[in-house]
């Protein structure tokens, strides 16, 4: 991957690339940048912790080397690392034209929730097909594995993944991840490891609790991270009475044990449409305060 080197002055001029109200983006700045006849996305960092910054170039420079291999398509990767003083401050990415955030569809009302589940099924298969790398002998981590860091394709539903500068081939350096953070009920299971300000250290157990969560947040319409433990072993024990096969709702059931996670993708087969009209978590609710 080149190094574009660039001037204080050029940064200034740069216009901002509008990023949508509804997709949080903290850790950067984004702006247009053109280079010859071609116009890029600019990733801008600045003034960013080095080590984390220095994890950023590895794994994009791992991803570089092995993604194509892996034949992982999917990846939306920098096209060149931008330097200002011999630094390295961010990278150019091919903008991702006619796609949307996968975040926004699922919160929106435009698709239904057969629909929505099959956008994230998506991921799920997408997550077993980055463990080739592991026949190469090299562990990667999606890490901060969340619905906005996907596109979605607005004519061919094509999922397409962005921010890949966050997820990781190391499991030593703890890094944020928004479904590990934002969850008050992690604490005492052992298979989560956090540094002392509660920042996890990456693995295949908080990839697949990340993905478990965005999928049963559609089947629940709820963030359903942030609820108990029992309220949510509650709203499993529902989903498997109203017909979710077992398989499935045991796989949301081992984000909360020792036991490894369970890519919950693998078992989305024969989930019908009745089952799915009345599997949110407020549906279940009403249902207890009827009786």
């Amino acid at each position: 991957m080149e190094i574009l080197t660039i001037t204080e002055e050029q940064l200034r001029e740069l216009d901002i690339y509008p990023v949508d109200s509804r997709v949080s983006n903290k850790e950067s700045q984004l702006f247009y940048f053109h280079q010859g006849n071609k116009e890029y996305l600019f990733k801008y960092f600045g003034d960013f912790d080095k080590e984390i910054l220095a994890n950023k170039i590895f794994t994009l420079r791992m991803l570089e080397r092995y993604a194509l291999e892996a034949e992982l398509e999917e990846f939306v990767l920098p096209e060149s690392l931008v330097s200002i003083d011999n630094s390295i401050v961010g990278f150019l990415l091919p903008i991702k034209e006619n796609s949307t955030p996968l975040g926004i569809l699922l919160h929106g009302s435009e698709l239904t929730k057969r629909e929505k589940i099959e956008l994230v099924k998506q991921v799920g298969v997408l997550i077993e097909k980055t463990r080739t790398l592991e026949k190469k002998g090299i562990s990667f981590y999606f890490n901060d594995l969340h619905e906005n860091n996907f596109l979605i394709d607005n004519k061919t539903r094509k999922l397409s993944v962005i921010d890949l500068d966050g997820s990781t081939f190391r499991s030593d350096i703890a890094l944020p991840s928004y479904y590990l953070i934002n969850n008050p009920n992690l604490t005492t299971v052992s298979k989560y490891s956090f540094n002392v300000f509660g920042i996890p250290y990456p693995s295949h157990d908080n990839d697949l609790l990340c993905y478990n969560m965005m999928l049963l947040n559609v089947f629940a319409d709820v963030n359903m991270n942030l609820v108990s433990i029992d309220e949510y072993d509650n709203y499993l024990d529902y989903l498997q009475k109203i017909g979710l096969s077992k398989n499935l709702v045991d796989s949301f059931r081992t984000v909360y044990t020792e036991e490894p996670n369970v890519n919950a993708s693998l078992f989305l087969d024969n989930v019908s449409d009745d089952i799915l009209e009345i599997s949110s978590f407020n549906h279940m609710k009403s249902n207890l305060k009827r009786r």
